[in-house]
């Protein structure tokens, strides 16, 4: 049996960290750089060795690298001499608490007190920026009203949302005219977006097809009772508890295709039908205009 290890965490590492070990990396030679590149690779398998005593480097690709165990034997990428061979022969049965750390805790939270004092307040406004939009559609589902959550997932806000997170605020200390410009426009488009989505949420509860409809288009077809019921009582007088007048009229659209005169006839062309029903409470009225198709039949 084998037994999954406990590892070492690599951990976390800004934009800036990354450009930085870029640009080490660089600087090294190619023996040093391979040397620091597979020094979390080493340590997970120091951790797998101290975990299961008399393993194989199949063992470990087998757990680690399950792609690269290819009908019952390593891969290609692992076959000969690479250099998953030759650490595993350096590497010695170490548990990962017993281990260097891979990620110096205390030298960099300093680094970043360090980073944070040195600050300016211009590139301390954009990196909150950033932070602020990326955070922002976690933000306006975190708390408020059913109403607010509900209008945070219609797709127009949710448009307006995409719109404004894709905007990448400057790494510079200072934002252009054009920059803040573009991001208070998308911030009032957004910001209305989500009020006016809010305000039909809490009108129309429990309707988000009819919500969408109108928040896309400006208008919306009523299509089943719960609807109806939503449209009735945002209608209705709160005050005087009044019940909304029934309707005076009802209306109805018919419309369909069919070949005419002649169905049988082979090769004749659909034409368009259409009736239309006005129902009230006395009469009823009720108007059908039909299409022929006059030519000659295709073959």
């Amino acid at each position: 049996n084998l037994y999954e290890p406990a590892t070492q965490s690599v951990g976390v590492a800004t934009e800036d960290m990354l450009s930085e070990r870029e640009e080490m990396l660089a600087r090294l030679s190619a023996e040093e750089r391979t040397k620091l590149q597979t020094a979390p690779l080493l340590s997970d398998m120091q951790a797998f060795k101290a975990a299961n005593s008399g393993c194989s480097l199949s063992d470990f690709v087998r757990w680690h690298s399950p792609n690269d165990w290819v009908d019952g034997q390593l891969s290609a990428r692992m076959s000969g001499d690479s250099v998953w061979h030759a650490l595993w022969e350096r590497a010695e049965p170490v548990r990962a608490c017993d281990q260097k750390p891979l990620f110096n805790v205390e030298k960099e939270a300093a680094r970043a007190l360090h980073y944070i004092e040195s600050l300016s307040p211009s590139a301390l406004l954009s990196q909150l920026l950033s932070t602020l939009l990326a955070a922002l559609p976690y933000l306006l589902c975190w708390e408020g009203s059913g109403a607010l959550q509900a209008a945070a997932q219609c797709d127009s806000v949710q448009s307006a949302l995409q719109r404004l997170c894709a905007l990448r605020v400057a790494r510079s200390e200072t934002m252009s005219q054009d920059e803040l410009d573009e991001l208070q426009g998308a911030l009032q488009a957004c910001e209305s977006s989500l009020a006016r989505a809010t305000s039909l949420c809490s009108k129309l509860p429990a309707c988000p097809r009819l919500v969408s409809e109108l928040l896309k288009n400006g208008d919306a077809v009523v299509l089943d009772k719960r609807e109806r019921a939503a449209v009735c009582e945002f209608f209705r007088d709160k005050s005087s508890n009044a019940i909304p007048l029934a309707a005076e009229w009802r209306e109805f659209v018919l419309r369909t295709t069919h070949p005419r005169p002649f169905a049988e006839e082979d090769g004749r062309r659909d034409t368009l039908s259409r009736t239309y029903a006005l129902i009230g409470h006395n009469d009823v009225r009720v108007a059908t205009s039909l299409c022929l198709d006059e030519g000659e039949p295709h073959e």
